[in-house]
């Protein structure tokens, strides 16, 4: 798979709509001819499968050691999470929302898509849990709750995103989903 290609693919799916993207779109983006993104494909849906299964595998992990070389431990995990409630371009963002938000809603209706989430929410939860426990051992105020548990409570909170989203997409109520996770890795104070 031609790496040039697969990002043009990517950009195409973060700038339309899933739903109303057509073949002539992704075409113009890839400059590959509509008959021939047929022949290998088959169809929009096996191209978004493929693009971002291409992606999980290859720029992934990448953007997520980006996150962790950046920001300490508790802002690379909040950073996470605005990457893709908003359509982002940091950190390469626009196609780890397509993973979290459009690819999330396709898992229900075809099982190419189940196990590209599953293998995302996988490298997530090793992302939180060594976030969550690098945090424990360098901020005060970190949760000293198990990092296991932590990294499933905001793997839930990954998955309620693009519903989220759905219903109100405003730039407050990210605010408000991203003070929330933040609210969840710091100590409560009894």
């Amino acid at each position: 798979m031609d790496p040039g290609f697969m990002e043009s693919a990517l950009i195409c799916f973060s700038t339309y709509e899933f739903e109303t993207v057509t073949i002539h779109q992704i075409s113009n983006f890839t400059v590959v001819p509509p008959s021939m993104l047929i022949a290998e494909y088959g169809n929009k849906t096996q191209l978004f499968a493929a693009a971002l299964s291409w992606y999980i595998d290859n720029g992934f992990d990448s953007m997520l050691r980006q996150l962790r070389k950046a920001y300490c431990p508790v802002a690379a995990i909040l950073c996470f999470f605005r990457v893709i409630s908003e359509r982002s371009l940091i950190f390469g963002g626009s196609n780890a929302r397509l993973v979290f938000t459009t690819a999330i809603g396709l898992a229900t209706r075809n099982s190419a898509f189940e196990h590209i989430v599953s293998n995302a929410m996988q490298k997530l939860e090793t992302f939180f849990c060594e976030c969550v426990t690098e945090g424990q051992g360098t901020v005060n105020d970190m949760t000293q709750e198990p990092a296991e548990h932590v990294a499933k409570l905001l793997i839930g909170s990954v998955a309620a995103l693009p519903t989220l989203i759905r219903v109100d997409g405003r730039h407050a109520t990210v605010d408000q989903f991203v003070r929330s996770v933040e609210l969840l890795l710091r100590r409560s104070r009894a």
